[in-house]
């Protein structure tokens, strides 16, 4: 009797083990967050036009500020995921090629560490045609996606880092991104900011990975695009019905 109460106690603490981790609070943030923006959005007028895209947005932002907060300097790889999310949010909402452009190269020199000498801004280069390239992709892939294509390339890149030995803490990260898509289902202007989101992610892993060499780390990266480029085939392979044309 004693051990099947000790058993029920230890069941009862469960859940406060779990709220301990950070991953587990920073999934938890985002499942909220999203859910009060789809409320939100879903009563428009005490939102006054609250954008879908940053709807989608903040909420994976805060849930990475809370998983990896910034503590000292420089911060760690992953403590530089909630200013990368902020600075690819600005450059969705900016529009055009050359506000994205700005936020691309803002986004490389943070990936890299903020280096303000000339050789390290250098090295940036790679890291934010990069990301200039795979914002662009993920744009284009997941346009008319309602969700579920988003939430399945983000869940790829979870797995494929951790079935490359990345840090846990990667693939924790990229969990947010597909849980946001799934509170935000049957809402598509949310999907291609997540996917810039997620790009970002995969953009991060690969430059702490080991400055971009043939790791399988960096062959994890791809797997949101794949993903998104076979769901898009699939979607303009699919049979139109009558009522498509109506």
């Amino acid at each position: 009797m004693h051990a099947l109460l000790a058993h029920a106690y230890h069941l009862l603490l469960l859940p406060a083990h779990l709220a301990a981790r950070p991953a587990w609070r920073s999934l938890a943030v985002c499942l909220a967050l999203a859910a009060a923006a789809r409320l939100g959005l879903a009563r428009r007028a005490s939102l006054r036009g609250w954008p879908a895209p940053a709807a989608g947005a903040l909420p994976v932002i805060l849930a990475w500020a809370v998983l990896a907060p910034m503590q000292g300097w420089p911060p760690s790889p992953v403590a530089r995921l909630a200013g990368l999310g902020a600075v690819a949010l600005a450059g969705a909402l900016a529009g055009g090629w050359p506000g994205r452009a700005l936020c691309a190269a803002l986004a490389a020199w943070w990936l890299r560490g903020a280096p303000l000498d000339w050789p390290g801004i250098a090295f940036c280069l790679p890291v934010m045609a990069g990301l200039a390239a795979g914002w662009a992709a993920a744009r284009r892939l997941v346009g008319g996606d309602a969700g579920p294509g988003v939430a399945a390339g983000t869940a790829a890149l979870a797995g494929s880092l951790w079935l490359a030995g990345a840090a846990p803490h990667w693939s924790h990260a990229a969990l947010a991104p597909a849980c946001a898509a799934l509170v935000l289902l049957d809402m598509p202007a949310a999907m291609p900011l997540l996917a810039a989101l997620t790009v970002s992610l995969a953009m991060a892993a690969l430059v702490a990975s080991d400055r971009g060499r043939s790791l399988p780390v960096d062959a994890a990266c791809a797997a949101p695009l794949l993903v998104w480029a076979a769901v898009a085939h699939r979607r303009r392979s699919a049979p139109v019905g009558p009522g498509d044309f109506t």
